[in-house]
């Protein structure tokens, strides 16, 4: 997905909040944001047009780096898997079908504190969304999909969503598919890491792997060979999320079953994916 110039000013936003979540330094704050805000400018002027996941990812790895925190977002990730299990605790999905659960998850994916804040009341948009349709809904195809294969990989976004998640990756594997669930190596932002995976408890019930790389979003040339191998080999896929989203749309995805799940959290996004800001969407790539 190319960039907007929208692009320039959420991601600007996040990293200062990253930054200030790293080190309450001030002069450490000042030098990482001296390194950070010429690295935006030159990517618009010059070479290619840039990949916003890629410049997200140096970004937040410079900020790393020289604030010595690995994991700026630790407690905004403990927050939101808090209200998560709260929101999930008060459900009883028990009957629900594809289409239902498939909404669910995408709710789960406005539990996203970097694009919409810490303060955003995140119980009451999912209470009063929990009926909103499908802006662009694939459920037919997804349900043909589901019939022509055994396996399917499932990219994760975001801690707290990913419980969410949990729920439709159950559904599926009643449906007979093998589920493999990916998530990063090593902490950037509120992606979900394989161990964030793991401590909810779907390698109980579904395979997990990493990436192998903590890169923000989906970059496939940062993967490790092996999960590239595993990717290349893998025909139907479910993705999660705007940053998955916008490296997927990089890539040449012939003879693969792609679907993703996302709201609509950003203007460029909905612009390029035609729909109203905050709809949610499942759609066959």
């Amino acid at each position: 997905m190319r960039v907007y110039y929208d692009c320039y000013l959420c991601r600007t936003k996040s990293q200062v909040e990253a930054i200030d979540l790293a080190t309450d330094d001030e002069s450490i704050k000042d030098d990482i944001l001296k390194k950070i805000v010429p690295m935006w400018g030159e990517s618009y002027s010059e070479g290619p047009e840039p990949n916003p996941n890629v410049l997200n990812a140096k970004a937040h790895r410079m900020i790393k780096k020289m604030s010595g925190n690995d994991d700026p977002f630790k407690q905004f990730k403990e927050d939101s898997a808090r209200i998560a299990d709260k929101i999930i605790s008060n459900l009883n999905v028990e009957n629900h079908s594809l289409e239902e659960l498939v909404k669910l998850a995408i709710l789960g994916n406005f539990l996203d504190i970097i694009v919409l804040g810490p303060d955003f009341n995140y119980l009451d948009h999912i209470d009063e969304n929990s009926q909103k349709g499908l802006a662009i809904n694939h459920i037919d195809k997804l349900h043909e999909d589901i019939k022509k294969h055994s396996k399917v990989l499932y990219l994760v976004d975001n801690v707290g969503e990913i419980s969410f998640d949990k729920l439709l990756i159950e559904k599926l594997i009643d449906f007979g598919l093998e589920v493999t669930v990916a998530g990063k190596s090593a902490p950037i932002g509120n992606d979900a890491t394989e161990e964030d995976i793991i401590d909810i408890g779907l390698d109980k019930i579904a395979n997990t792997t990493s990436i192998g790389t903590d890169s923000g979003g989906f970059i496939y040339e940062e993967a490790s060979p092996e999960f590239q191998k595993f990717f290349d080999e893998s025909d139907f896929i479910i993705s999660k999320g705007l940053g998955n989203y916008e490296g997927l749309t990089e890539l040449d995805l012939k003879g693969k079953d792609v679907f993703i799940l996302l709201c609509s959290k950003c203007r460029p996004v909905s612009l390029n994916l035609d729909v109203t800001l905050y709809d949610n969407v499942l759609k066959k790539l």
